[in-house]
């Protein structure tokens, strides 16, 4: 869903959904953020972007997950 928002919503707008949504019984989201994938640098907009990865990482039972999905691949 975080990539159907980036047409109407700011990085951290959907930022804070993620982490909403992450925080789940037996979850503790650690962080939720939408980075250049040239980069991996937090980014404040999507303008001009041509590369957009979401990087997360969420504890639960004692183990850290970490999992990244690419948002937009340069062309």
């Amino acid at each position: 869903k975080s990539k159907r928002m980036m047409k109407n919503h700011t990085p951290s707008k959907i930022e804070k959904w993620a982490l909403n949504n992450l925080a789940i019984t037996d979850f503790d989201p650690e962080y939720f953020t939408i980075a250049d994938g040239y980069t991996l640098k937090k980014i404040k907009s999507f303008k001009g972007k041509k590369y957009l990865v979401a990087c997360t990482a969420v504890w639960t039972g004692g183990v850290r997950l970490i999992d990244n999905i690419i948002l937009l691949k340069p062309k």
